[in-house]
């Protein structure tokens, strides 16, 4: 009996849940992801979602669009290049040359598809949406960090690289590093872009992704200056 009637209520409520999420589907995802107020409309919700895991899978699905799974896309990838060139620059600090000629060859490999991707479609298409050349800078900060995992990925294992050389792979890294915050706030600019633009870049990512293209491996960009 008791299970019956849980099992109307949880049908009940999941029909309410669904017209709830179709019309106020912001509304959760903003009071889901920060501190409610209690007086708000919405943390009684989510304290109903918490309480019925599978419902709240199937809201947060919902909820999810090309734009939000772009973002959470570019945002792990830049997650682990910064990791990596952080790893990078602790390595090349206690001169652990072998161990970083592995550490720059497995980042040839997780760095290649987003750079691609950066080139290719996110560069071209920020230029579009702002009508400038607002990522000119971009191309040469890759190239800085392209070098230092060209250079490192076939150091010889006994390799004792001068200080002047492990002094400009530190640079070079530093500057990937802040590369990483600025470019990650270009994807921003095209929020507003329509949903099957946003669905298009989104494929592309994924495409170069599943291609798995070494950094080291792409060709270079074109000269904006030519």
């Amino acid at each position: 009996m008791g299970t019956e009637m849980g099992m109307n209520k949880g049908l009940m409520f999941s029909e309410h849940l669904n017209s709830f999420v179709r019309f106020q589907r912001y509304s959760i995802v903003i009071c889901y992801n920060s501190p409610a107020d209690e007086s708000s409309e919405c943390v009684h919700w989510i304290i109903f979602l918490r309480s019925y895991p599978h419902l709240e899978s199937c809201c947060m699905e919902e909820i999810e669009t090309s734009w939000t799974r772009l973002q959470k896309a570019f945002v792990d990838d830049h997650r682990q290049m910064t990791r990596g060139y952080q790893h990078l620059l602790d390595l090349l600090g206690n001169r652990d040359f072998p161990s970083a000629a592995r550490e720059a060859s497995r980042l040839d490999t997780v760095a290649g598809p987003h750079i691609e991707f950066e080139e290719r479609y996110l560069y071209p298409e920020v230029e579009r949406v702002r009508g400038d050349d607002c990522t000119i800078t971009f191309d040469p900060e890759h190239a800085g960090v392209l070098s230092v995992i060209a250079e490192l990925r076939v150091l010889p294992h006994d390799a004792a690289p001068k200080a002047e050389s492990v002094a400009a792979w530190k640079q070079h890294l530093r500057s990937g590093i802040n590369h990483a915050s600025a470019c990650g706030a270009l994807l921003n600019e095209l929020k507003d872009l329509p949903e099957d633009e946003q669905t298009a870049l989104l494929t592309a990512l994924m495409g170069l992704r599943e291609k798995g293209s070494r950094w080291t491996e792409m060709e270079p960009p074109a000269d904006k200056n030519d």
